[in-house]
């Protein structure tokens, strides 16, 4: 099992379980502490939104440190150069928009909320239901360059809730 520290606050993430305990009092944490041993890693916080802010902090350290080369459909995006490329020709894709890209793959066949989409894919700390306008129009500039340069994939909206990469064109 291979396992690194991230966030301080989570005492081991590994490839194995995480309990988290919710606004429970120092005596039930010990207890569970005791019973589970110190093969599973806990986090106790006082509220579902503070153990969310943690796990989400710790999958951005996660996919922050990725400095590799991610491929998608005909997409090969080098996360070293900060660029994309379709064969030997480049993408031509804004910062946003390789973040965009990038998030979405990384994410496999999960959906990505607009929350996090946000989070992960714009440095300027932008969020809530007024920063909406702002991921649809950068989704609708990507969707139209990856359907021009035949790109073999295209995002797929969820109705108010968020995006995801899908293999193939569009329908």
């Amino acid at each position: 099992m291979t396992s690194r520290r991230l966030d301080p606050r989570i005492p081991q993430v590994s490839d194995g379980p995480l309990v988290v305990l919710i606004g429970t009092s120092p005596g039930v944490v010990q207890r569970v502490t005791t019973a589970l041993g110190t093969e599973v890693p806990i986090l106790a916080c006082d509220s579902a939104a503070a153990a969310t802010g943690v796990l989400i902090s710790a999958d951005h350290q996660t996919s922050s440190e990725f400095r590799g080369t991610l491929e998608v459909g005909r997409v090969r995006l080098d996360m070293v150069s900060y660029r994309a490329f379709i064969g030997e020709t480049i993408l031509q894709l804004t910062p946003i928009e390789m973040n965009i890209v990038a998030t979405l793959a990384r994410a496999g066949d999960r959906l990505v909320t607009f929350e996090e989409l946000l989070r992960l894919a714009w440095d300027s700390g932008a969020s809530g239901r007024s920063s909406r306008p702002l991921v649809h129009s950068a989704i609708k500039r990507l969707r139209q360059k990856l359907t021009d340069t035949d790109a073999g994939i295209c995002i797929e909206s969820v109705r108010s809730i968020g995006f995801r990469l899908i293999d193939g064109a569009p329908v």
